[in-house]
């Protein structure tokens, strides 16, 4: 299933890294964004808090009605995916290898629909551009935090851009794999500022390879 998030996230390099055109009028001012923190994606590294940035308050509470809905059914996707971890002994629905038939089916089928009709909502649209780029803007950071001496140059530069240029901050330490952290910033982004994630094109095609 090819949806416009998807279409938007696989946008550069092997695993496809969104690119973000920021309209400016759209993206929330410095002074306005609150500084608040998420926790990382997992990742080999130990886990640390990167500062996320809110959208500001007014723009939420006006979204947030729209979001409610999404928050509501993700909690039962979520109890769906515990189902098939009780009865599949621990294993993730990810597991299943057929997801034609069972509770993976179901599951696979509710995310699906849930995507489908997220990324039609006015509110969605609205902040789509936002979320790419803080989730950029995350994994930029996290990169510039963890990467060894190795990579000073890479990460002195991404110092300079990451503010304004998150896209080309990121640019600099793409390698493969980098998409499924990316997807998984920009989902957290979601959960944390309205309890709505979003579920990453790996999850829509469990049959489809991502690097």
């Amino acid at each position: 299933m090819i949806n416009k998030w998807k279409e938007g996230v696989l946008a550069m390099a092997t695993c496809a890294l969104v690119s973000c055109q920021m309209n400016a009028e759209q993206t929330p001012k410095s002074e306005e964004i609150i500084a608040d923190t998420v926790v990382m994606p997992s990742n080999p590294q130990p886990q640390k808090e990167l500062q996320f940035q809110h959208l500001p308050e007014d723009v939420r509470k006006r979204l947030q009605p729209e979001f409610e809905a999404f928050a509501v059914m993700a909690k039962e996707i979520e109890k769906k995916e515990m189902e098939y971890f009780r009865k599949n002994n621990g294993k993730s629905w990810w597991s299943a290898g057929d997801y034609t038939t069972g509770l993976a089916a179901e599951i696979l089928k509710m995310k699906q629909e849930y995507m489908d009709k997220l990324e039609n909502t006015a509110a969605y649209k609205e902040i789509e551009d936002w979320s790419h780029k803080e989730s950029l803007r995350l994994f930029a950071l996290r990169e510039i935090e963890t990467s060894d001496s190795s990579y000073a140059e890479k990460v002195s530069k991404a110092k300079t851009l990451i503010d304004e240029d998150p896209e080309s901050a990121a640019r600099l330490f793409l390698r493969m794999g980098s998409c499924f952290t990316i997807w998984d910033f920009q989902s957290s982004v979601l959960y944390e500022e309205f309890g709505a994630p979003t579920y990453s094109p790996a999850e829509l095609e469990p049959d489809a390879n991502y690097d």
